[in-house]
């Protein structure tokens, strides 16, 4: 045997040990403690990004912008996403998930306490600079789940994080909107920044690392080596064919969901439908409430009892996704919209909490953090540019174009799906 085979060997033995031991030094009791506890700060994360996203509309409008500025709003979001996620997700796995989540929910308490001050666009714009930069919460949150749970759980588990993200994002929008109406608009962004508060000094007195000496032994690695880099960076991951693969086939759909989310829908409901903020807001609501009732109990359940693998599930979820989309520009009407809410609720919950699942099984243990801060990248790659491009979109054609257009992206992922290796039984 050579030396570099014996060398990779060894590393190889070494790096297993490490895997293993993330979330292997907690008791059950702990595991399942940790489990409730991100669970649950998740959901309290998204009611506030719901309070806040119910109002960026309205916050353009006052600004005087419209489509293309709310588009600025969300692309300001995205160029903190894309620097955030191209090392948080691996500084997580040096130095712990417990800091990042600190640094999360600190860029989001000053980020929306900028948003609450701010009395014109240059200010508002800046305000989602650092909550883009700085949140993470998915991210980590994902990793901290695949650290404490065996493969064959963590489908179960991402579906279920998306059920938490579902439900504070149900609560959200008719939290901010109720606010608004009474307490004036800056009071949701306000009471977000409070939130985020909170959440940090819970996380900071109770949250146990799952990880603690991953860091400590990859640094080893290196000194034994005596290379230059001591982990798998976050691009090289795409190196894995499959992993390559799940990300290229997951793009397009992510890229629809954020043009309807971020401007698409907001802005076909205040210029077609002529809606009002509780009307969105409670709309909103619907759909993360079935969202929620997908991920916490359908999802799970055909994935577990039925065996439907990720694969299945992404090409349900972005089938579905493109009906209900050709069902809105087809259809524009308020009574459709309310009856394409199930529909639009269950894709929405596969598309956000399947392509983590599916990719994490493509990796070790020890890159949980950085194939989830790849996920996130891409993702927020597309809100770099799809937002601002959307709202020129509206300018140049209409509020229905898209829609036309998130039908379109959903086809191609689902498409491409069929180029995938199918998961081993």
């Amino acid at each position: 045997m050579s030396l570099r085979t014996r060398i990779t060997s060894t590393n190889t033995d070494r790096m297993t040990d490490v895997k293993e031991e993330c979330g292997h030094h907690m008791s059950e009791a702990a595991r399942k403690a940790v489990t409730y506890l991100v669970f649950a700060c998740t959901m309290a994360d998204y009611i506030a990004v719901g309070m806040m996203r119910i109002m960026l509309p309205w916050y353009a409008q006052r600004a005087g912008g419209g489509a293309v500025l709310l588009g600025s709003l969300e692309t300001a979001y995205g160029v903190g996403q894309v620097i955030g996620a191209s090392f948080m997700g691996r500084l997580s796995d040096f130095y712990g998930r417990r800091l990042v989540v600190m640094i999360s929910f600190t860029g989001s308490t000053v980020g929306y306490a900028m948003a609450g001050m701010a009395t014109g666009t240059p200010l508002l714009i800046a305000s989602r600079l650092p909550v883009g930069l700085a949140k993470q919460t998915v991210t980590v949150s994902r990793a901290i789940l695949a650290d404490i749970s065996p493969p064959r759980e963590r489908t179960g588990m991402m579906t279920k994080l998306m059920g938490s993200i579902a439900v504070g994002y149900a609560i959200g929008p008719v939290a901010g909107a109720q606010l608004a109406s009474y307490l004036g608009d800056q009071a949701p962004a306000f009471a977000a920044s409070a939130l985020f508060l909170l959440l940090m000094i819970i996380m900071y007195c109770v949250l146990e690392e799952t990880c603690p000496n991953l860091g400590e032994q990859r640094k080893e690695i290196k000194e034994e080596n005596n290379t230059s880099k001591p982990a798998v960076s976050m691009l090289s991951l795409l190196r894995n064919p499959r992993v390559l693969l799940v990300v290229l086939c997951t793009t397009a759909p992510e890229l629809a969901l954020i043009i309807y989310s971020t401007t698409g829908f907001s802005v076909f409901a205040m210029q077609v439908l002529h809606a009002n903020k509780e009307w969105l807001g409670w709309h909103q609501g619907a759909t993360a409430s079935c969202a929620a009732i997908s991920a916490i109990f359908l999802l799970p359940t055909l994935s577990k009892r039925y065996n439907f693998s990720d694969h299945l599930l992404l090409t349900i979820g972005y089938v579905g996704f493109a009906i209900t989309c050709l069902g809105f520009a087809l259809a524009p009407s308020r009574l459709v919209t309310w009856i394409l809410v199930p529909l639009l609720g269950l894709s929405v919950a596969i598309m956000r909490s399947c392509p983590a699942s599916f990719a994490s099984k493509c990796v070790d243990k020890a890159d949980q953090g950085a194939i989830m801060g790849l996920l996130d990248g891409v993702s927020s790659a597309c809100r770099v540019f799809a937002p601002i491009a959307t709202g020129f979109l509206i300018s140049m054609t209409d509020q229905l174009a898209p829609f036309y257009v998130c039908a379109v992206l959903c086809l191609i992922g689902s498409h491409g799906l069929t180029y995938v290796p199918r998961e081993k039984k």
